[in-house]
């Protein structure tokens, strides 16, 4: 019964999942050790006696899942993705899962055998010729991207939106981003103003001189004395009007971040979830159309 009721533990957490294969092996640790056989060879009723004190608890094993990192990957990316590179460009992916998820299944990509290089033709560019500052730039530009920026802005007090206070909200959630690289929109942001609230738009920040990365700005009127009272659940994660009619585009194709399982089972949040499963159809459509009918 233990053996069987084993096996079925072991069958439901080996089924396939939509996700790139990795090596792991099962560890089995017994959770008591059973008695052991005498130095010298035993006599047949040592063996009834200990057959007789072999409890049913020396048979309980403890099943222990071991995961090997995945294997950095490398793919041949097919139109422009922001925050991996240009169409043509051949770049190693550390997270095999990533890869998978966010570039081959959506079809902006694939892995850059020999025989997909030379299908692509003219125009691939070599992993040393990144046209990236640095390698970590990349990775900040990726992170900058699926991070919404909430802008905390008094309720009554009034404000005009600057770099200085767009620097200020970087700090509150741990970006140190000069103000020099800060770029706002060209129409000025004024307030308190109950219209704006909640609403987005885009700013650009610029790394190292190169990467001019958009970002998503929430406003959110915050009431200093009820500051719990004003936040609401998964914002990070709904849908927002824009502020500007022009950046309602640039907002749709940016990326969002993910949702996590602990957060999509939260009372209240499945409208939110069927609404981001929407607009990803909406988005990998919108890239996968980019993409030259010749690749």
């Amino acid at each position: 019964m233990l053996a069987s009721a084993t096996a079925r533990t072991l069958s439901r957490w080996s089924r396939p999942a939509c996700s790139v294969s990795s090596r792991s092996y099962w560890k089995l640790t017994r959770t008591s050790l059973p008695p052991r056989h005498p130095a010298e060879r035993p006599t047949a009723e040592q063996l009834n006696e200990q057959s007789e004190n072999f409890h049913q608890k020396d048979m309980i094993f403890r099943a222990e899942r071991v995961k090997q990192p995945g294997l950095p990957v490398q793919v041949l990316m097919l139109t422009d993705v922001l925050g991996y590179g240009p169409r043509g460009q051949i770049l190693t992916v550390r997270n095999p899962n990533i890869a998978r998820q966010e570039l081959i299944l959506p079809g902006l990509a694939v892995y850059a055998r020999p025989e997909n290089i030379a299908d692509f033709g003219p125009g691939v560019i070599p992993e040393d010729q990144l046209v990236m500052s640095t390698v970590r730039g990349r990775a900040t530009m990726r992170t900058l991207l699926h991070t919404p920026l909430p802008l905390s802005l008094h309720h009554e007090n009034p404000w005009t939106v600057t770099p200085e206070i767009v620097h200020c909200a970087f700090r509150r959630i741990q970006f140190q981003v000069p103000i020099e690289v800060i770029e706002l929109p060209d129409t000025p942001i004024s307030g308190p103003d109950p219209d704006k609230q909640g609403k987005e738009f885009l700013i650009h920040v610029t790394i190292n001189g190169v990467e001019r990365v958009p970002v998503r700005v929430v406003i959110h009127h915050l009431n200093p004395e009820d500051a719990k009272a004003n936040r609401e659940l998964g914002w990070q994660h709904r849908f927002r009007e824009p502020l500007f009619e022009e950046q309602r585009e640039a907002l749709a194709m940016l990326p969002r971040p993910p949702i996590s399982q602990k957060t999509a089972e939260k009372e209240g949040f499945r409208p939110i979830l069927t609404q981001y499963q929407q607009w990803a159809e909406r988005r990998q459509a919108r890239l996968r159309s980019l993409i030259p009918p010749e690749s």
